[in-house]
C-alpha cells in the first residue's frame, strides 16, 4: 500500500476490512459497528482457540469436563466476566489465547472436574497473567 505525498493512506484504494483495521488504530472513538466488528472477530478467534484445546484434550475426557477446564482458565486467567472479556478484543491476542489453553491443559491435566482450582492452577495463572502485563 503506497501513503499518498502527504503521508495519507489513499482510503478509495483500501477494502472494507482494511480501511475498519486502520479507523481502529486511530485515535477517533469507535463506532457502535467497529464495536460489534471487532466482539464478532474477537468471539470467533476464542472459538477457535476452544476448538483447537477441545480437539486436542487427553482421550477419554468428556465435553463438559473439557468445556469446565477452558471456561475455568477463562476465569483464572482473564479475571473477568468471560461474556465480557471475549468479546473485547483487547483480549483475544495470541499471547491471552496461549495462557487460557496452557491454564486449561494443566486443570485436565490435574483433573480437577468440579472442585475447586488447584493451588498450581492457580499460580501459573498468576504467572502467565503477570507476562501478559494484568493484575
Amino acid at each position: 500500500m503506497m501513503l499518498r505525498g502527504d503521508d495519507r493512506l489513499p482510503a478509495d484504494a483500501l477494502s472494507p476490512l482494511e480501511l475498519l483495521r486502520v479507523r481502529m488504530t486511530g485515535p477517533d472513538a469507535w463506532t457502535d459497528t467497529m464495536d460489534a466488528v471487532a466482539a464478532s472477530a474477537s468471539r470467533r478467534l476464542w472459538s477457535q482457540a476452544y476448538a483447537r484445546f477441545a480437539d486436542s484434550a487427553p482421550e477419554g475426557t468428556d465435553a463438559a469436563g473439557t468445556a469446565r477446564a477452558w471456561d475455568a482458565a477463562v476465569l483464572l486467567v482473564l479475571s473477568a466476566e468471560p461474556d465480557a472479556v471475549l468479546t473485547d478484543l483487547r483480549y483475544a491476542g495470541d499471547g491471552f489465547r496461549d495462557a487460557v489453553r496452557r491454564v486449561a491443559v494443566h486443570l485436565l491435566d490435574t483433573g480437577t472436574g468440579t472442585g475447586a482450582a488447584p493451588a498450581s492452577a492457580t499460580e501459573l495463572a498468576a504467572l502467565l497473567r503477570s507476562g501478559l502485563g494484568l493484575r
